[in-house]
C-alpha cells in the first residue's frame, strides 16, 4: 500500500492523494471529533493525578532491581569483557610493579607507590568504561522510553547500582567458598 501512495505514484495518476483525503467525509469526520472531544464536557474537572508514577518508589525500585538483574546476566559478553580485563590488569600491573610496595623508605618511593596505584585504578576504570559502553547505550534508550511514565530516575539508578554490587557481592562470596572447599582439600 505505501508503494501506491509515493509522489511518484501520484504524479503517473495525476492525483494528489492529500487533497481527496481533505476533501472527503473521513477527513471532516475526524476534524469534527476532534473539535468535539477537545473541549471538556460541561461541570467536568480536569484529571488530577495523586503523584507523577503509577507504583510508590520501593515498588519502582524493586522493579527497576528485577529488570537490571535479568539484563546484566543476560549480558555473557559483557561480564566476560570485564573479567577478561580485570585478570589482565592483574597480571599485567602485578608484574610492573612487583615489589613497589615495600620501598617506603624516602618520599621519592611513596611517590611511585602512589603512582603505582593511581595508574592500575585508572587503568581498570578505563578498561571497565569501555566494555560497559554498549550495555550503557541500550540501556540509556530503554530509560528515555520507560522514564515517561514509569521510573523515577532516582529508583532506576539506584537499581542499575545496587545489582552491580550484589552481584560481585555473589561473586566474592562464591570465591571465597571455593577457596575454603580447595584449602580444605590440600591440607
Amino acid at each position: 500500500m505505501l508503494v501506491a501512495t509515493t509522489p511518484t505514484i501520484e504524479e503517473k495518476i495525476g492525483e494528489d492523494f492529500a487533497e481527496l483525503y481533505r476533501e472527503s467525509n473521513q477527513y471532516r469526520e475526524v476534524e469534527a471529533s476532534i473539535i468535539h472531544f477537545s473541549n471538556p464536557p460541561a461541570g467536568s474537572e480536569p484529571l488530577k493525578f495523586a503523584s507523577t508514577y503509577a507504583q510508590g518508589s520501593q515498588a519502582q525500585f524493586f522493579i527497576c532491581l528485577w529488570k537490571q538483574n535479568l539484563v546484566y546476566w543476560r549480558s555473557p559478553q559483557y561480564n566476560g569483557a570485564r573479567l577478561f580485563f580485570t585478570v589482565l590488569a592483574q597480571l599485567l600491573l602485578g608484574s610492573v610493579f612487583w615489589d613497589i610496595g615495600s620501598k617506603r623508605d624516602s618520599a621519592q618511593a611513596l611517590f611511585v607507590v602512589m603512582g603505582a596505584l593511581y595508574s592500575s585504578c585508572m587503568f581498570l576504570g578505563v578498561s571497565n568504561a569501555s566494555t560497559v559502553q554498549p550495555i550503557v547505550s541500550i540501556e540509556r534508550t530503554v530509560f528515555y522510553r520507560e522514564k515517561a511514565a514509569m521510573y523515577s530516575p532516582l529508583s532506576y539508578a539506584m537499581a542499575q547500582v545496587t545489582v552491580i554490587v550484589l552481584k560481585k557481592q555473589q561473586l566474592l562470596s562464591e570465591r571465597a567458598v571455593d577457596e575454603k572447599i580447595c584449602n580444605s582439600m590440600f591440607i
